[in-house]
């Protein structure tokens, strides 16, 4: 009895491990982190930051990877989506991802880079979320000054800038009371906008600068960067004086020509004439007013200002209180007007030849197949079904007929047959299609009735 125990239990063991390692997630998942390009980096470069993670099993769920942090370095993570890679380890296929951190030091020194958590979904498919954390290892780059740029406030590390310098006006007749925007954009490959450097407009007497808010734009594509930034200036003139606008200067370091690169911009000279008008009522002209007199001097032109505006501010403000009424009334109406507008225009024949005239240009088979069919579903009447054939013997063209019959007989074949000349395509079917309407106008519905709307024969 006790023989038989021990068999039943040692059967139930063996049964159960087998089961538990048939549900049990492949923990044998491997993450790496590398630096790119190695070696020492400059203050300013573009720093591709590599996390890698692979596994025996396929993922059930895309790896989380987070937002990083530096201090004293910018850090992003510009696309969200990571690359898909297969590899071969001591003989064994392993499914992997990889994804691309972007880091542009700030600073000269040793950056460390602390671990990063990446979530994984450890679970088999049809089976709960089982989400472990594998942190990166420690990872460190040695960051130094470009040659000749040490002391600098910012650099950056790129080929070439492009800079562009331009005003909203001529750079003459100016009076007293006009204003001048002078407005400075950076352009440049492989960095980001908060990387370029950052314009410092000078103060300039018998002015007034106010400046704008930087605008950054970033563009990336597969691992290509574009970035620019554009810094704005506006200078009110207060006196009538020459006014001079000093130069600027944008300065780079080229890692191909190993020096630095010094962009100058010309300073700008003119003079600015009196403005009696302006001065009048905005600058009292007298030295020994207080503060009290200055005040009241300008709410008496404030109050001025209101008596001659008076007609045009009511009627913007009854402008304004109908439109609000009229917008709470027929806001929804007009959207759900607006949105059936769309449907029907996305929906519309002409639409839809637009997309196969873009799918064409492509060269994309499917794209071209599937494009072709969406038009000849549209090339008829909402109420009426015909077939390829009819239409075609309805406007008898030589030139775009065998063109159809090759996408017909290609519908259905896996890959796509390719046309040799795509752009023929198009043009053909352009010049069907100007045929068929001109005859649809002239002679009404087209062809007899059918049960098959996509029927080719």
């Amino acid at each position: 009895m006790r023989v038989l125990t021990y068999i039943l239990c040692t059967l139930l063991i063996i049964v159960t491990s087998g089961f538990a390692k048939a549900q049990t997630p492949n923990p044998e998942i491997n993450v790496k982190a590398y630096v790119e390009p190695d070696g020492d980096v400059y203050v300013g470069q573009t720093i591709r930051l590599w996390v890698e993670i692979t596994s025996a099993a396929q993922f059930s769920q895309a790896p989380v990877f987070p937002d990083l942090k530096l201090e004293g370095a910018i850090s992003l993570l510009p696309e969200q989506l990571g690359i898909n890679f297969s590899t071969q380890e001591n003989g064994q296929q392993r499914i992997g991802q990889r994804q691309r951190y972007i880091i542009i030091p700030g600073r000269p020194g040793v950056l460390h880079i602390p671990p990063i958590p990446i979530t994984v979904d450890t679970s088999l498919i049809g089976t709960p979320p089982n989400p472990i954390v594998f942190p990166t290892p420690v990872t460190k780059m040695n960051v130094i000054f470009p040659p000749g740029a040490e002391g600098t406030d910012q650099i950056v590390s790129v080929e070439e800038l492009i800079v562009t310098e331009s005003y909203n006006r001529a750079l003459e007749d100016f009076k007293v009371g006009d204003a001048l925007e002078r407005s400075i954009l950076i352009e440049a490959s492989g960095t980001f906008a908060l990387a370029l450097p950052q314009i410092d407009f000078a103060v300039v007497d018998g002015t007034k600068m106010y400046r704008v808010q930087p605008e950054l734009t970033d563009k990336a594509n597969r691992g290509q960067y574009q970035a620019s930034r554009r810094d704005t200036a506006t200078y009110m003139f207060e006196h009538e004086t020459n006014v001079t606008l000093p130069e600027i200067l944008v300065s780079w370091w080229d890692p191909a020509r190993k020096k630095i690169i010094v962009k100058i911009l010309p300073s700008v000279s003119f003079y600015v004439s009196a403005n009696p008008v302006f001065e009048k009522s905005t600058f009292p002209p007298s030295d020994d007013k207080s503060t009290s007199d200055i005040v009241e001097q300008w709410a008496l032109s404030s109050i001025r200002w209101l008596q001659d505006h008076i007609i045009s501010i009511g009627l913007t403000a009854l402008g304004l209180y109908i439109f609000q009424l009229a917008w709470r009334k027929y806001s929804q109406r007009l959207a759900l007007i607006w949105q059936q507008y769309q449907t029907l225009r996305l929906a519309s024949e002409k639409t839809v030849f637009s997309k196969f005239g873009k799918a064409c240009h492509t060269g994309d088979e499917k794209r071209i197949h599937t494009a072709f069919w969406r038009w000849i579903d549209r090339a008829v009447q909402e109420n009426e079904v015909t077939s390829l054939n009819q239409l075609t013997m309805l406007v008898p063209n030589s030139n775009f007929i065998p063109l159809a019959q090759d996408l017909a007989k290609n519908r259905f074949s896996q890959p796509y047959a390719k046309s040799e000349n795509m752009r023929d395509i198009y043009h053909q079917a352009k010049l069907f299609r100007r045929e068929l309407l001109s005859k649809k106008k002239t002679e009404g519905p087209v062809g007899p009735q059918m049960l098959n709307p996509r029927s080719c024969n």
